[in-house]
């Protein structure tokens, strides 16, 4: 019995040792399959722009609402594009989207105020303004201008004196004296002024001027008559 059972025994190990060798070449493998599986995931997950995309599916266990669970699994979207109908798509970044925008700060204080610069260039002549409204109406100015004139008789009085009068309402802007003689006699004035007003409120011009008797040109006897004249006019103020 001894030696029959031999064979027997030996037959059913190297079938046993078969099979062990096969299991571990599937599960090497599966395990290998896996890897691999595992590695493409890998670099598709997270997708483009850093989304990451899962299938979430909810259960309540028992029907008890405050003892749910559930269960979320990461897909490839490129490879898996949806979920399973009793599953929900959940989709989400690495970096969150960009918040809003903060309230602004206070104003900071004012800074110390910078040097002067420089003159620029003169602009340009402004356009020529409107027409000035009238002035008022000025003074007549000078008015009732005359020269007057008065002369003494021709004789031979040593001092003679004489005087031209404006007309009323004028005054002696000026005036002067003359001198007519025989020979080259001559005469020399003693006052040649204007005058006025006088008690009748006149205005004029006064003369009064001495012969030479000695001028060595003055004849015994001579004769000599003095002139003047009084430019007049009425002034408006």
């Amino acid at each position: 019995m001894g030696d029959f059972g031999h064979p027997v025994r030996d037959f059913l190990m190297r079938e046993r040792r078969i099979k062990m060798s096969g299991l571990m070449l599937l599960a090497g493998g599966l395990a290998m399959g896996l890897l691999l599986a595992g590695g493409i995931a890998y670099a598709s997950i997270p997708g483009p722009g850093g989304v990451i995309t899962g299938c979430y599916q909810n259960s309540t266990p028992g029907n008890n609402p405050n003892a749910n669970t559930g269960s979320l699994r990461v897909i490839d979207a490129a490879t898996t594009p949806s979920c399973q109908t009793s599953e929900n798509l959940l989709t989400w970044n690495n970096t969150g989207p960009q918040g809003p925008a903060g309230p602004a700060g206070p104003a900071g204080p004012g800074g110390p105020a910078g040097p002067a610069g420089p003159i620029g260039p003169a602009g340009p002549a402004g356009a020529v303004g409107p027409v000035g409204p009238a002035g008022p109406p000025g003074s007549s100015g000078i008015t009732a201008y005359q020269v007057v004139t008065a002369n003494t008789v021709m004789d031979a009085t040593t001092r003679k004196s004489i005087t031209a009068t404006c007309p009323p309402g004028t005054r002696p802007l000026g005036g002067g004296h003359s001198v007519t003689s025989q020979g080259n006699a001559r005469a020399q004035a003693l006052h040649n002024q204007p005058f006025g007003p006088t008690g009748s409120g006149n205005y004029g011009w006064s003369v009064t001027a001495d012969g030479v008797p000695d001028y060595p040109d003055n004849p015994p006897g001579w004769a000599w008559q003095l002139h003047t004249h009084a430019i007049c006019a009425s002034v408006s103020p």
